[in-house]
């Protein structure tokens, strides 16, 4: 390889190093703006979780397990009063079966809501363990940007190296005649 052919080799190189720099660059902005979006969306994703306690889960549950204790409660008590009024029955007896019922919706009622709890927990680590992977991305992403702009560039370089380490045909005529002078001064 000529002198010239060495410095073409390393010009090129040169350029495609450079070209391949602007090109990291300009993924490298839009990555990151990319990647930003991604948490700001994450940080609503996580804010928004249903099962935290108080939250949409624990409300909606929560409301409709009482509703549902209630309704049973004064359902039994209304069937009562309404069958001492048709039939003419002592309704004496009657309050203290609903007081029974009432006690037996308000035990069911405390079961109901521990199950709730069990299953909003549940929900809650769920939701926190796909956020909590979710996060990872970005990271990812950043390493793999990296990555891949990194072996680019070392490609290149190494493409220069190697061009400005090839000796020209006049280096090796150069060496040639010098070594051979070296070895004739040497017998005299």
């Amino acid at each position: 390889m000529s002198r010239g052919q060495s410095t073409q080799a390393f010009n090129t190189g040169s350029d495609e190093n450079a070209t391949n720099f602007g090109n990291a660059q300009s993924a490298f902005g839009s990555t990151d703006n990319a990647i930003g979006n991604y948490n700001n969306q994450l940080a609503n994703f996580v804010s928004g979780n249903p099962y935290t306690k108080g939250g949409e889960y624990d409300q909606t549950i929560n409301t409709g397990l009482a509703n549902v204790s209630d309704a049973g409660a004064n359902s039994l008590q209304g069937a009562l009063q309404s069958q001492a009024r048709r039939t003419g029955q002592n309704s004496a007896a009657d309050a203290a079966t609903a007081a029974a019922e009432a006690q037996q919706s308000t035990r069911d009622l405390s079961s109901d809501l521990a199950n709730a709890q069990q299953k909003r927990i549940a929900g809650e680590a769920g939701y926190n363990q796909t956020a909590l992977g979710a996060s990872a991305l970005p990271i990812q992403a950043n390493q793999a940007l990296y990555g891949t702009s990194s072996n680019a560039a070392e490609t290149d370089l190494g493409d220069e190296a190697h061009a400005a380490q090839t000796p020209s045909f006049w280096d090796e005529v150069g060496n040639s005649v010098a070594g051979n002078l070296g070895k004739a001064a040497g017998k005299l």
